[in-house]
């Protein structure tokens, strides 16, 4: 959440989209991340990810300060309307928020869709009908043609174990 918060402090963000951030309802709640955020000046809402999986999740954080109000609507109020306008898958893969930029409303989306390739075309086919034009989203899909390549980290002194074709 620091980083987040000296992010936004460096360079306004209306919002920072997570996927696969690791963290069930307990763990999040062991970490305190909602408290954290807080601390912060920041809006945490999460998809949890089910306690059954290894990795998943998805998240959305709003700088607090990014929150527009409607002409009467006190700071709190408007950050109520935003936590209760949001939108959670129960496998943790998506989640939305609803908030206003320069006055329009707009629905931010963070995604992490299935690694298995067989499960992918219903998970987007489900998604679809939850999205509209108002949607900024931010996604993993998963869909890279060399899985080697999406978790290879080389740090410049390692190469990653696989070679990409310049064909």
């Amino acid at each position: 959440m620091w980083r987040i918060a000296q992010s936004h402090s460096n360079k306004k963000m209306w919002a920072f989209l997570l996927q696969e951030h690791h963290l069930t309802k307990a763990k999040a709640k062991d970490k305190n991340v909602y408290q954290i955020a807080k601390q912060h000046n920041l809006l945490y809402i999460q998809s949890d990810m089910p306690n059954s999986d290894v990795k998943g999740g998805t998240a959305i954080v709003i700088p607090l300060d990014m929150i527009e109000t409607f002409p009467g609507e006190s700071d709190e109020a408007a950050r109520r309307r935003v936590e209760n306008s949001t939108y959670r898958r129960a496998d943790g893969r998506m989640v939305s928020v609803t908030t206003l930029v320069n006055g329009a409303p707009i629905t931010f989306t963070s995604i992490y869709a299935p690694v298995n390739p067989t499960d992918r075309p219903a998970f987007f086919t489900a998604v679809k009908d939850r999205l509209s034009k108002t949607h900024v989203v931010g996604m993993d899909a998963n869909c890279v043609f060399n899985p080697a390549l999406d978790v290879s980290r080389p740090d410049g002194t390692t190469k990653p174990k696989t070679k990409m074709s310049t064909k």
